[in-house]
């Protein structure tokens, strides 16, 4: 098999195998970036993003300097990974089960070839770029399977074990309709909603049973791409139980970062206009520029999102164009500035997700409708459905909102009622109305505060509907009169 690096060009006869350095982008200053295209009779196949390391590699010595520009396998100096299921899905397209496995021991790929792994994990080049968005889980696991039957995605799934004794859990089947990628906990105030978030966080690699497999065994690294914790509540503070180690792969343990409004060295509140703008600008860069896969889901996202006039106007796919990381951070950074906080929060929220969600990723997020209006955070839950859905990830959602629910299935809800006591809600949410979400999940609360204790007091008092209508010059709405009526003793009113 022949290999040349360079831009891909058609020749009739053999397959050719073009890897296009991509120059525009690097990792942490490692240069390793490549794109394959396979060249053949019938045209030219676009393949996929792939990684290239070399043993000892520094950040002075891209890979492309380094490679031979025409070869027909790589010295075993050399180490490779592709980036995203595709690279192996489309390799297995192109090549059958009986070629395919020539061309990855040519390219020395750590999937394929588990010696090459062994030998190349610890090395700082594969800890920092190659695996830098790619988990032990994905290369043991999906990517594993993809050249084993061919599936990308599979049917996963974990339990919560709550010290009371109830256990929650949380399943994605790929492709359903509606999507069980996204999760839910509602409840009101003080009913430990962020705690099990939280505890599912520190847990998660502990092996203490707090977080299990549905068949009741440890988790390990192997069984979840990563986790990540999102929150932009200033009323919390750090999760200094976790041990976010940054997205690092690590064989032991899983890949977790912390994503929000704490900085996680200082524990002090991040400057939105001066930290997360810049936070924001990386993340938008690295999908931009780093990965035409990761740019294509960015801008559908996008696309979703300008559905709400404030992001329409803003015309953010036009970020698209930018060639260089300078330019493109520079006009991120103002697009973020120039945010309202919830438009910012949605923002910062996507683009990280779009950014690190492979597949089985966990996403724990803490009550992100805060600053949302519900037309916005409606969207929102959409387009992290959809960006999960594709790369088999999921997500846990601490809420207080029936917009969320209005957006997931019933099997995906848990009711917190507090106590250690879990339900599903009573009613099928996904599509039903705002009100009747929240009066299944929230009923004896209202009933006891806001206008029902309100129009029920002054029922109880004078005993007359006509004379409640009086008191309040007729503003009662329907639900107001109903509550009226239900309070006044038979023989009265």
């Amino acid at each position: 098999m022949r290999f040349i690096v360079g831009q891909p060009v058609q020749y009739s006869g053999e397959s050719i195998v073009y890897l296009t350095p991509n120059t525009r982008w690097n990792d942490y200053s490692f240069v390793t970036g490549f794109h394959a295209y396979v060249s053949r009779d019938d045209g030219i196949k676009d393949v996929g993003e792939v990684k290239i390391g070399f043993f000892g590699q520094s950040t002075e010595n891209a890979t492309y300097s380094v490679i031979d520009k025409d070869f027909g396998l790589l010295s075993d100096k050399f180490f490779s990974l592709g980036q995203n299921p595709d690279y192996y899905s489309n390799l297995l397209r192109l090549f059958g089960y009986e070629t395919v496995g020539d061309c990855l021991s040519a390219l020395k790929d750590v999937v394929y070839n588990d010696n090459v792994f062994e030998r190349s994990y610890r090395e700082r080049v594969f800890i920092e770029s190659l695996s830098r968005f790619v988990s032990i889980s994905t290369i043991k696991g999906q990517f594993r399977e993809i050249l084993s039957t061919g599936v990308s995605l599979e049917k996963y799934g974990f339990l919560y074990c709550h010290e009371s004794g109830e256990s929650l859990d949380f399943q994605v089947v790929p492709d359903s309709k509606p999507p069980t990628n996204v999760h839910a906990l509602i409840g009101r105030n003080g009913v430990g909603k962020s705690y099990i978030l939280q505890t599912i966080a520190s847990s998660i690699d502990k092996r203490d049973g707090r977080v299990v497999k549905v068949n009741g065994d440890n988790v390990t690294a192997f069984d979840f791409g990563q986790l990540l914790y999102f929150s932009l509540g200033v009323f919390g503070s750090p999760l200094e139980c976790v041990d976010f180690n940054d997205s690092k792969i690590r064989i032991e343990r899983t890949k977790k970062k912390y994503i929000g409004i704490y900085n996680q060295e200082t524990k002090k509140l991040k400057d939105i206009a001066i930290e997360m703008s810049e936070e924001f600008s990386v993340s938008i860069y690295n999908c931009l520029l780093g990965s035409e896969v990761k740019r294509d889901r960015w801008l559908n996202a996008v696309r979703v999102l300008e559905a709400d006039v404030n992001f329409k106007n803003l015309n953010l796919s036009t970020l698209a164009f930018y060639e260089t990381e300078s330019e493109l951070k520079k006009e991120a950074s103002s697009a973020f500035s120039s945010l309202s906080s919830g438009h910012a929060a949605v923002l910062y929220y996507v683009t990280s997700v779009v950014e690190l969600v492979e597949d089985k990723t966990i996403c724990l997020f803490d009550e992100p409708e805060n600053h949302l209006h519900p037309p916005l955070l409606a969207a929102f839950i959409r387009v992290l459905s959809e960006v999960l859905s594709t790369n088999n990830g999921i997500a846990i959602v601490a809420t207080h909102s029936p917009v969320v629910l209005q957006e997931i299935p019933r099997s995906c809800v848990w009711r917190v009622n507090g106590g250690g006591e879990f339900a599903r809600p009573n009613i099928e949410t996904f599509g039903e109305g705002v009100g009747e979400i929240t009066s299944d999940v929230f009923n004896l609360d209202m009933r006891n505060s806001g206008f029902y204790s309100l129009v029920e007091a002054d029922a109880k008092t004078l005993k007359s509907y006509k004379g409640v209508m009086s008191l309040y010059k007729g503003q009662v709405g329907s639900e107001g009169r109903a509550v009226v009526i239900a309070s006044i003793p038979r023989g009265d009113g």
